[in-house]
């Protein structure tokens, strides 16, 4: 959520592919999660597993935005076709924005047929509902994408590495070759493979144990994987963060304040709708104030408390304006094309 409320409210971010691509990734990514967080609730309750309070439809519905969540991971495939063509072959934003809808489309489309096919197979599979197939076919789409974006990570290494070995030849400090722009893209591009690897994995692991039938004698296996399956969005937001934060040589607890941040102001929207809800519903016209450690006053980063605000909306006001501050205070992820362009001279003239 957070990684959306900052692309948005970022015109740049928002014209980019790589902002739409992460963009829609955290969309899915976020659907996916909310389905994983109702764990057994929409399971039926016959089947008398602990709380499930559900029925055939809310298990069904719960089946198909886990599927719909898994669009997160196809469009991480695409992701890397994005860091393909701007790390090996040099294409500019301009020539990759034309790809746009193939890298945005692809995914989306897989996804939803997936999603659909699955309707008559989503049940009970212990954690959750999800596609419940004795077969492989729903998990086939997921092993390529893992396949593929391991393939494309591989073959941008391979070129990283000897690219790097070349240009270290011409250049009289190394520690200029460390912190070249594509190096920085490279590690980040890196960095968004881990996150990928810290999830997927072990989902199409779970679901392979579910199809083979010995999912339920290795409960340790499925504690491990299913913690870690709605977790690709934490992951994503700690690597989408890491670039800016690093510029600012923000210290570990100073990071993890700067990404509260952003966060807080989700919850604090949040919360005021639904304050808005409860005094619309209150027959005496009371007003509602929300008490406890949604009124306590934000300390944004490097900052020092001002005291308690008086009033919700003077919370609300002062915790954007921290995050408004602190999002105009930092760069983007990446540079644009232009810049890499401008890289690419400059090196091209030490050279020579």
């Amino acid at each position: 959520m957070t990684i959306i409320v900052d692309i948005l409210r970022n015109e740049g971010k928002r014209q980019k592919t790589f902002g739409q691509l992460i963009l829609a990734l955290s969309i899915f990514d976020l659907m996916g999660s909310m389905s994983y967080a109702f764990t057994t609730l929409p399971i039926p309750e016959e089947e008398y597993v602990y709380g499930s309070k559900g029925n055939g439809g809310t298990c069904k519905l719960q089946g198909f935005f886990i599927q719909m969540g898994m669009i997160a991971a196809y469009l991480n495939a695409a992701l890397s076709v994005h860091y393909i063509l701007m790390l090996k072959y040099g294409w500019s934003e301009e020539r990759i924005s034309k790809l746009r809808p193939l890298l945005l489309g692809i995914p989306l489309s897989i996804g939803l047929v997936f999603a659909f096919a699955g309707i008559p197979f989503y049940d009970n599979v212990f954690l959750w509902c999800n596609n419940a197939s004795a077969s492989v076919w729903p998990d086939i789409p997921m092993a390529v994408a893992i396949a593929f974006v391991s393939i494309i990570m591989a073959v941008i290494c391979w070129h990283v590495y000897k690219e790097e070995r070349v240009s270290m030849k011409w250049r009289i400090s190394t520690r200029r070759q460390n912190t070249s722009l594509t190096t920085k893209v490279f590690w980040q591009s890196i960095y968004f493979l881990l996150a990928f690897y810290l999830v997927w994995p072990p989902y199409l692991a779970l679901q392979y144990t579910w199809v083979s039938g010995n999912g339920y004698n290795r409960y340790g296996f499925i504690l491990f994987a299913g913690m870690l399956v709605p977790l690709q969005g934490f992951w994503n937001l700690i690597v989408y963060m890491r670039p800016r934060i690093k510029r600012q040589n923000i210290q570990p607890v100073q990071w993890f304040l700067h990404i509260a941040s952003l966060t807080r102001l989700v919850s604090s929207v949040v919360s005021r709708s639904i304050r808005q809800t409860l005094s619309a519903s209150n027959d005496e016209g009371e007003q509602i104030v929300l008490t406890g450690n949604d009124s306590s006053s934000f300390i944004p980063v490097g900052g020092e408390g001002n005291g308690e605000p008086d009033t919700f909306e003077e919370e609300e006001s002062n915790v954007e304006g921290n995050v408004v501050s602190s999002v105009k205070m930092h760069c983007s992820v990446f540079c644009s094309s232009d810049e890499m362009e401008e890289n690419k001279s400059s090196s091209h003239d030490e050279t020579q």
